[in-house]
């Protein structure tokens, strides 16, 4: 037995207007996947800029020809400063990832 042309006409609506929403949510999380991606791309520079920022004090300190410079307690401190970057940086991949597998969830 067919259906009515007035059933079809609803059911044909009904799964264009779910298309529609699904094509927005689709291109919603898309855009904060990529907005994601650009801030652990910013935060991941900014980090290796100040590990070379620190790099280059640790040379200067190992270059006092006059050794002015308690080196052994300075470069402690910088090298853990540069360790602590290196572990946000592994935070930030980890929050990035978290975040993503979320969005995959949904």
């Amino acid at each position: 037995m067919p259906m009515p042309v007035q059933s079809n006409e609803i059911l044909s609506k009904l799964l264009t207007d779910r298309l529609y929403f699904i094509r927005d949510e689709i291109n919603e999380i898309t855009r904060q996947v990529e907005e994601r991606q650009e801030l652990k791309q910013s935060l991941d520079s900014e980090i290796d800029e100040r590990v070379c920022q620190v790099r280059n004090i640790i040379y200067l300190i190992e270059l006092d020809i006059c050794n002015k410079i308690d080196k052994s307690r300075r470069r402690t401190l910088l090298e853990k400063q540069i360790a602590d970057l290196y572990k946000e940086k592994r935070q930030e991949k980890l929050s990035h990832w978290i975040d993503t597998v979320m969005w995959k969830e949904n």
